[in-house]
């Protein structure tokens, strides 16, 4: 599964918890660092997404008072008592067990309705035999349940010390709790209506980001929540554990990655077993790849002209946890000095983990301040294995490390975590630390380096790498190229003096059969007759800012198709024939061919899915609109799948205003479409008949299908969703 590039946020927390653990992580140490320096962290923020954040600052010598408010000429008052700035507060008398406060002061007048979410501020004076922290203020988040002459009766969804910066005042709350005892406390509340885009300081936006993660639950329990009842098909944005900040917070984070990462199962019987890497013990394993396919069609360009046995080397690159939140969604660049470039400009690998593992910041210790408070994995460190154009004579620097200035000659292929576990272990506990001893890769063809360049595990070991996850590295050769027998019936290795042409000589029918499963295709492009499609003439309510919008999407997609391979894209348009920049049609080829989808369509002598485009009124703060014409699928009450609905249209959360942002590009709404559709769970796609006739979804059946979706679901419709059965 990919994240970002699936159906919905709930779908990737059911199917690869680790995963989105990993990834709120990744983002909560990116905060961390841009709160807490001048400089690093997170590169960038969500905007445009209205997202409300609560009226709390960090205290910081950087911010003048003047920033302190959204609106200065509305917001004068704020206090600095509980080791953060409140703005607006109002004071009260909480009681913890109770979930109840009484208005003391209201200064500034600020009304609290039914169903508003506020942040209860208390200060407890440490009581335990060691009086270090001397206090500690939690945070309670919670929902006003009754506003009945100023007492407050509260839903108190997650209460949390405040994001610290020294890991020496981390105390539990259940500690805190204790403290306490069973009297009413002073407090103050403050409200959750700023929009994050109208803070000033970028240090400020990452606090009060790592305030909305620090109240998320634990990704264990929102599994657990839409497990509890598959029937009712539950959604976290119906949840009243979770405010609304914090979805839209987690959905982001999910769906701005770019990247697919998916754990290497620890299972003996899981097929993702042969796509581990051995030599690394001790460290969570990930496969991890950019999802760009204009970077993909570079780095084989880049590939074609080594004549070597070896196309590609493999390197590891370490980096601080505050930086992985970028990387997964940019790559790796130089576009920032960390440690320095004595060896030339260029990102910087190292043939020895222990060596790039040092510039992770992990020395056996870490600083827990910047650990997601709920998560389970817990990591201290992350480094990547990454595949390298074998052609070290032409970069910056090849010793005693790889320094590479073109970043397209460079792939990330797994992501390595060093995970603390648990600091509880619980009933929700998902993940498994501990690496087989016993080293079983019979059956699974190995990725053979380069004799010159060879790449180490921990403590120097041996690495073995499954050639599985290397395909870029191919040669020619099928799996059993790589040995022949000796009269001794013993392995032998080709020698590195046999290039790519003598081989292809020995083993001709291996070779051609290789070549045949790479590279072709029976999709051929421009055949589809575009007269029996539904032609629109441009809306009457295109603006200026959508039509520049779709402009440079459509020049982007052009760049992208014409220099990448039809079976790598996988999506086909027809710019020439674009007469209506509001409509495109999209053709989806190239499926894996095991899949039953596949197979249906190769019985029914089809060689695409027929996709239809609408870009609506609101485009692009609104989604667009993306329907199936041809052919018809398989009901999901009759065993279809692939989230295509009864109506054609595509049943995913990104598609609607629940799951949309005006960051997503179209590259990456044709990857999370086609993924979905080629989606096996819970059920593969089908066709509704191996006998194609050509009766099409009409446009009326796919908006119906498409509203009643979203309404199981609880996703929010976009309010222009007229405009996509217009002139049908």
């Amino acid at each position: 599964m990919s994240l970002g590039l699936g159906p919905s946020i709930d779908y990737e927390i059911v199917n690869q918890p680790n995963v989105v653990d990993l990834l709120v992580s990744f983002c909560y140490a990116s905060l961390y660092t841009r709160a807490s320096s001048t400089d690093g962290g997170i590169r960038e923020f969500p905007t445009g997404l209205g997202l409300q954040v609560p009226k709390i600052r960090k205290p910081d010598s950087r911010t003048p008072e003047s920033n302190l408010y959204v609106d200065s000429q509305k917001h004068r008052y704020v206090t600095k008592k509980h080791a953060v700035v409140l703005v607006d507060p109002l004071e009260v008398d909480f009681d913890w067990d109770n979930s109840t406060a009484k208005i003391v002061s209201n200064p500034n007048e600020v009304d609290l309705e039914e169903g508003q979410w506020i942040v209860v501020s208390t200060t407890v004076l440490n009581k335990s035999p060691n009086p270090f922290p001397p206090e500690q203020t939690i945070l309670h988040h919670a929902r006003v349940v009754s506003n009945i002459s100023n007492s407050l009766h509260l839903n108190v969804v997650s209460r949390h010390t405040i994001p610290t910066f020294s890991e020496w005042f981390n105390v539990d709350v259940s500690t805190v709790r204790e403290w306490v005892g069973k009297k009413s406390i002073p407090g103050y509340i403050v409200t959750y209506d700023d929009d994050l885009d109208d803070l000033r300081d970028e240090y400020q936006k990452a606090f009060s980001m790592m305030i909305i993660l620090a109240s998320l639950p634990s990704v264990a329990k929102m599994r657990t929540y839409l497990m509890s009842n598959q029937l009712q098909q539950l959604a976290l944005a119906k949840w009243n554990k979770m405010s609304r900040a914090s979805v839209n917070l987690l959905r982001w984070i999910i769906s701005s990655n770019r990247s697919y990462i998916v754990q290497v199962s620890e299972e003996q019987t899981d097929a993702r077993r042969r796509e581990k890497i051995y030599g690394v013990d001790g460290w969570l394993q990930f496969r991890f790849a950019q999802g760009s396919p204009e970077k993909e069609g570079l780095f084989r360009q880049a590939l074609e002209p080594i004549k070597k046995r070896q196309k590609t080397l493999l390197a590891w690159h370490g980096s601080g946890l505050d930086n992985w939140h970028s990387i997964i969604r940019q790559g790796l660049d130089f576009s920032r000095t960390l440690h320095g470039r004595a060896h030339g400009n260029g990102i910087y690998f190292s043939r020895t983990f222990d060596y790039s593992v040092g510039y992770s910041n992990y020395q056996g210790t870490v600083n827990t301040a910047q650990i997601w408070p709920h998560s389970s994995l817990r990591i201290q460190a992350a480094i990547s294995l990454n595949e390298l154009v074998n052609s070290p004579k032409d970069f910056v620097s090849a010793e005693p490390y790889f320094v590479v200035q073109e970043c397209h000659w460079t792939q990330c292929k797994y992501l390595f975590v060093k995970s603390m576990g648990e600091s509880k272990p619980g009933p929700d506990k998902n993940i498994t630390t501990v690496t087989p001893k016993v080293v079983n890769t019979d059956g699974v063809p190995e990725f053979v380096q380069d004799p010159d360049w060879v790449t180490t595990g921990t403590h120097g070991s041996m690495l073995f790498v499954p050639k599985y996850a290397f395909p870029s590295a191919g040669d020619g050769r099928d799996d059993a190229v790589g040995s022949r027998k000796n009269e001794l019936g013993e392995s032998e290795i080709i020698s590195s003096d046999e290039d790519e042409e003598d081989v292809k000589f020995l083993y001709p029918q291996k070779a051609l059969r290789q070549a045949i499963q790479t590279y072709e295709t029976d999709f051929r492009p421009g055949t589809l007759d575009l007269s029996t499609l539904p032609q629109l003439a441009p809306p009457s309510y295109a603006t200026e800012i959508s039509q520049k919008a779709l402009g440079q999407e459509i020049r982007k997609l052009q760049k992208i198709q014409s220099t990448t391979s039809p079976h790598l894209l996988g999506w086909y348009i027809n710019f020439e024939e674009i007469r209506n920049m509001f409509q495109w049609i999209v053709e989806l080829h190239s499926f894996e061919q095991t899949l039953p989808l596949a197979l249906d369509m190769k019985k029914a002598g089809l060689t695409s899915i027929v996709l239809e485009i609408r870009f609506l009124r609101g485009f692009p703060m609104s989604p667009p609109f993306v329907r199936v014409i041809r052919p018809r699928f398989l009901p999901f009450i009759q065993g279809g799948g692939g989230h295509v609905t009864a109506g054609g249209a595509l049943c995913m959360e990104l598609l609607t205003n629940s799951g949309w942002s005006p960051a997503n590009s179209m590259e990456s709404v044709l990857l999370q479409v086609r993924m979905a559709i080629s989606s096996v769970d819970p059920q593969p796609a089908r066709l509704e008949g191996t006998t194609y006739t050509q009766r099409d979804y009409s446009i009326g059946e796919a908006v119906e299908a498409y509203r009643r979706a979203a309404a199981n679901h609880g996703w929010e419709l976009p309010a222009d969703l007229l405009d996509a059965s217009l002139n049908a």
